[in-house]
């Protein structure tokens, strides 16, 4: 049988409880596309996006000044 939307979204759910963020962003995405009224992945693909990134923004300190990096 072909993955059905709770299928891909199953799945994100899992990669993000592994914190496979970019895995479980590119499922959510497939979920929403097969179905666009399902509502479910696309409240967790935004908390994946959230969480991604806060991942790849870091504060770093160079000679007392703060510089954001994304």
């Amino acid at each position: 049988h072909a993955p059905t939307q709770v299928t891909y979204n199953n799945r994100a759910n899992a990669k993000a409880g592994m914190g496979r963020w970019q895995e479980a962003l590119d499922d959510y995405r497939q979920a929403s596309a097969m179905q666009p009224d399902y509502v479910f992945p696309k409240a967790s693909a935004a908390l994946v996006t959230y969480q991604l990134v806060s991942i790849r923004c870091s504060i770093i300190s160079s000679s007392g000044q703060y510089v954001l990096v994304v």
